[in-house]
């Protein structure tokens, strides 16, 4: 599958990702720009993640083509669990901001079943991946012409 570019669309990032397999993919910069950290310790917490196991850093690391100035350069990617994980290791006021959104969404799909981004269903367009928009309606529509 190709890669392409999203964005983490909701009101504590506008960081701009790469989108590969289905997954979100950042680098160790942007990584420590979401959590306003230095490289330095968010290498430092990837490393951690690695060392102890938490994650496997054959299925959550990939090295992706970039743009750079007129070409690209490889670099480095993390997937989401590594972003989850930094999350729960950073101890920053921005660390805290994110792990209470991850919180936030998970409560709401376990208790209601599902978590929707409101933004990105009201604009499908602007985040130019209005196709999760029509496998929603997709879903929804066939779960409650099915019989229980």
């Amino acid at each position: 599958m190709g890669v392409g570019q999203g964005k983490i669309n909701h009101d504590l990032t506008g960081v701009l990702v790469q989108l590969a397999e289905n997954d979100t993919w950042l680098t160790a910069h942007e990584l420590a720009t979401l959590f306003q950290i230095s490289l330095h310790d968010t290498v430092a917490h990837i490393d951690l993640i690695y060392e102890e196991k938490e994650l496997d850093a054959a299925i959550t690391r990939k090295n992706l083509l970039k743009p750079q100035g007129a070409g690209f350069q490889r670099v480095d990617h993390y997937d989401f669990d590594v972003i989850i994980s930094l999350g729960y290791r950073i101890k920053s006021s921005r660390g805290k901001e994110i792990r209470q959104w991850f919180t936030k969404t998970l409560q709401e799909y376990m208790v209601k079943g599902f978590a929707l981004d409101d933004e990105r269903l009201k604009n499908p367009d602007a985040h130019k991946r209005d196709r999760y928009f029509d496998e929603l309606l997709d879903r929804t529509s066939s779960s409650t012409n099915s019989k229980f």
